[in-house]
C-alpha cells in the first residue's frame, strides 16, 4: 500500500508547477472534479453566473482552465442550450473577511 501526506493547497499548486508528476496528477484531478461540478450546477440550477472565490482563485489561469473543462463536459452531455458565464470574485480570497468585518459592523451599529 501506498502511503499518504497532507498538504495544504498551495504546497500542492506550488509542487505542481514545479514539475512535480504526482503533484501535478491531483491538481489536474482538482480542476476537472471543479469543471464538473460547475457543469453539473449549470444544468440542473442554469445560474446566471457562476464565482469562483477563495485562495484557488488567485492562481493564473484558473477560469480559462475550469472554464474550458465545464464546457467540455456540458459537450459532452449535449447541453447545447446552456451558456456557462463564470468569473473571479472581486475580492478573491478577500471576500469571506470583508463579509465578516460587514457583519461585525452591522451589529456594532444595532
Amino acid at each position: 500500500m501506498g502511503s499518504s501526506i497532507a498538504i495544504a493547497g498551495q504546497e500542492l499548486f506550488d509542487r505542481a508547477e514545479a514539475g512535480e508528476a504526482l503533484a501535478q496528477k491531483h491538481v489536474d484531478q482538482t480542476l476537472d472534479s471543479l469543471g464538473r461540478g460547475i457543469q453539473m450546477i449549470a444544468v440542473a440550477l442554469n445560474p446566471d453566473r457562476i464565482l469562483l472565490g477563495g485562495a484557488i482563485s488567485e492562481r493564473e489561469g484558473l477560469l480559462e482552465d475550469v472554464t474550458q473543462r465545464a464546457q467540455a463536459y456540458l459537450e459532452r452531455t449535449q447541453a447545447k442550450d446552456i451558456e456557462l458565464d463564470i468569473v473571479i470574485c472581486k475580492f478573491r480570497n478577500q471576500a469571506n473577511l470583508i463579509g465578516a468585518v460587514s457583519a461585525h459592523y452591522s451589529q456594532i451599529k444595532q
